[in-house]
């Protein structure tokens, strides 16, 4: 008797145990966020607390821990973090007290820092700043009184000025409110609401009617509330919460039912209010929180347990969602339940899930 009871209070333990766990994992999988950012391989995460997490490759230094070791589970960069940017390995993270910090590769003098040397750890470059953003090689700094700055890769004209490719961040723009970088372009907002680009484009990605590269910002369209860029693409949300594409579109990512490139803006979706595009997808949260994505998905990046098919025409993927991201081909969300979902491509750790091997299906995240 002694014998069952002995055995029983330890089965009672261990279920304690199990439950307590359970909670646990649950409740640290439903971390509330600010922001998600996915890059190549990368994935960042600002939480609650403004607090900065990463996870992912970090062969350049690109997660700003210090060394260059693969994370496949999130971990803490910094803190009094509000906004991160990323891309082409290179990152740049601001903070609440409006300071620009820069970590990761930095052959073409993209952080900004004055030199071409790698930097394993955040390192401050500017002040009063507003915005930031990373294009492949070059990075566009928006400032609190509305200049814009760059530094990088200027062999494409993206800046938007005629100069020489640069390490330390010059002014190339003003009366500015929003920016965007792709891969060799890039994007103004200004305060008038009017949209211009400049750059690379010879897949229509400036969306000036033309396929012709600029150094000089050309007029895209008017009634501009929100900017998203794309490696070759240009995704623009209008006033009226219309949402308009431009650019490649070999994997059907501008979600005009073709694989036809564009030079033109055109518009493929209502009651949009917000968008991401970072390399082959367009991701865009409508006004009832359903998240909506098309482009590539052949690695699974679409959550819906395949990984052959490029979407041409915009799937819905989920309901309820209240942040997401995508990265090359990976994406990541956050539902209005605070739980924190990924999937696609996983061969970096990007998915944060602890393990490497790609997701096909939505898995959840848990923060350490």
């Amino acid at each position: 008797m002694k014998k069952l009871q002995k055995i029983s209070i330890q089965l009672f333990i261990l279920l304690i145990l199990i439950s307590c766990n359970s909670c646990k994992k649950d409740k640290l999988s439903k971390e509330s966020l600010k922001q998600i950012v996915c890059g190549g391989s990368e994935t960042f995460f600002i939480k609650s607390d403004n607090s900065l997490w990463a996870c992912g490759q970090n062969t350049d230094g690109q997660l700003g821990i210090g060394n260059i070791a693969l994370q496949d589970i999130p971990v803490k960069v910094t803190d009094n973090v509000k906004k991160v940017a990323v891309r082409g390995s290179h990152t740049m993270i601001l903070k609440t007290d409006n300071t620009l910090w820069a970590c990761g590769l930095n052959a073409s003098g993209q952080l900004g820092d004055g030199t071409t040397t790698n930097s394993l750890t955040p390192k401050q470059i500017m002040t009063d700043v507003l915005d930031v953003a990373c294009g492949n090689s070059h990075t566009l700094i928006l400032k609190t009184n509305g200049t814009v700055w760059a530094c990088g890769y200027n062999g494409e004209g993206q800046f938007g000025k005629s100069t020489a490719s640069t390490s330390t961040p010059i002014q190339v723009n003003s009366n500015v409110k929003a920016i965007d970088a792709g891969f060799h372009h890039s994007l103004f907002l200004k305060t008038s609401d009017m949209l211009y680009a400049a750059g690379k484009n010879d897949y229509g990605q400036l969306g000036d009617g033309t396929n012709t590269d600029n150094t000089t910002p050309q007029f895209v369209m008017s009634n501009v509330s929100s900017i998203s860029a794309g490696n070759f693409s240009t995704i623009i949300l209008k006033t009226d919460n219309t949402l308009w594409t431009t650019g490649r579109n070999d994997d059907g990512q501008l979600g005009d039912g073709t694989k036809n490139d564009k030079n033109t803006p055109a518009k493929i979706a209502d009651n949009v209010k917000e968008i991401t595009t970072a390399f082959d997808n367009t991701m865009f949260l409508k006004t009832d929180n359903s998240l909506w994505n098309v482009g590539d998905n052949q690695n699974g990046q679409m959550g819906d347990g395949t990984e052959t098919n490029d979407y041409t025409i915009p799937k819905k993927i989920m309901d309820n969602v209240k942040l997401f991201s995508s990265g090359y081909k990976h994406t990541v969300v956050q539902k209005n339940n605070n739980e924190v979902l990924s999937t696609g491509l996983n061969l970096q750790g990007q998915l944060g899930i602890g393990s490497v091997g790609s997701k096909t299906s939505f898995t959840a995240i848990s923060f350490p």
